[in-house]
């Protein structure tokens, strides 16, 4: 995946030159309201996204696309209770999202480690995530049915996600022509793993979703997030990728290096846009849903006693 820092987006075949998230005037004043509620009141406010990061122009943001020209894809908050999983330490909210009395539940299971000690290429997201659900599959072989695999994006492949690595303002705001990321839910918990997000690793999906995509409300239709989710063993025997996405039209040279591992060709055929398009509600590839549909089916907070 290939950062546009510090400069105006690229477009597919033209000069750099502005590109610009319009706001919706009518939704300004609820900027804060990231549209997932914590447990024990209606909504949460982490910082509010500034008018002016919206603008996708110059040092403001890190622009990245993954097309033939040029490749892309890929972060904490104060104020949050922290939770240990293993030897990894999760972010959560007031109390852990999704769980109510946590102490009622079973401990989670540290299915992966570190960040630093998973495989790690910049800018083949698809391809991380896929060795993330192959560990998955070699040490936790009966948890790889609570784990699920979200490709992130839309019709017109630029994805605003705060909180990336990549992102170069104080919120961290990037824009990806598309993003691939891990859920691991077990029960009414669900963590998100994204190796490309300055967030814990993992955070539960709570705090990801609160500071990551935050909300729909202050984007035009246009620039929605959308995500297609499959179970990660079937992502595992599908997912092929010749890396032809990240290779120049003219010379074939790479956009960036590729991992030092053959390619992943599970299913022999290239199919890596079929993961992508968005368009196609419900096929082999997964299931799309938009923003809120995704927060109805991973977060599910239990009633307070």
């Amino acid at each position: 995946m290939l950062s546009q820092q510090n400069q105006s987006m690229t477009k597919t075949n033209g000069p750099l030159s502005p590109v610009i998230i319009p706001l919706i005037p009518s939704t300004m004043e609820n900027a804060n309201n990231i549209g997932v509620p914590a447990p024990g009141s209606s909504s949460t406010t982490p910082s509010p996204p500034n008018p002016a990061e919206m603008k996708i122009m110059g040092a403001s943001v890190s622009t990245t696309n993954n097309s033939s020209n040029s490749s892309g894809c890929g972060g904490g908050g104060g104020g949050m209770i922290t939770t240990t999983v293993g030897g990894n330490t999760l972010a959560g909210g007031r109390s852990e999202p999704g769980s109510g009395n946590a102490e009622h539940l079973p401990k989670l299971l540290n299915i992966l480690p570190a960040v630093t000690a998973c495989t790690y290429t910049p800018c083949y997201c698809e391809e991380n995530v896929w060795k993330l659900c192959d560990k998955v599959r070699t040490d936790f072989a009966n948890e790889l049915e609570y784990c699920h695999v979200a490709f992130i994006s839309n019709k017109k492949r630029m994805v605003p996600m705060w909180r990336q690595k990549a992102g170069k303002n104080e919120e961290k705001l990037a824009l990806w022509d598309y993003h691939v990321i891990f859920f691991y839910n077990p029960d009414e918990r669900c963590l998100v793993f994204d190796m490309d997000s300055d967030l814990p690793f993992p955070t539960h999906f709570h705090r990801y979703v609160s500071e990551t995509f935050r909300t729909e409300n202050i984007l035009q239709p246009e620039y929605h997030r959308f995500f297609r989710i499959i179970p990660a063993s079937r992502f595992l025997s599908l997912f092929s990728s010749d890396r032809s996405h990240m290779l120049r039209p003219d010379d074939r040279s790479w956009i960036k290096p590729p991992p030092n591992y053959p390619p992943i060709c599970a299913s022999g055929v290239n199919n890596l846009e079929q993961f992508i398009d968005m368009t196609d509600q419900k096929n082999e590839f997964g299931e799309v849903f938009t923003l809120m549909e995704l927060v109805r089916k991973f977060y599910k907070p239990r009633q307070l006693s």
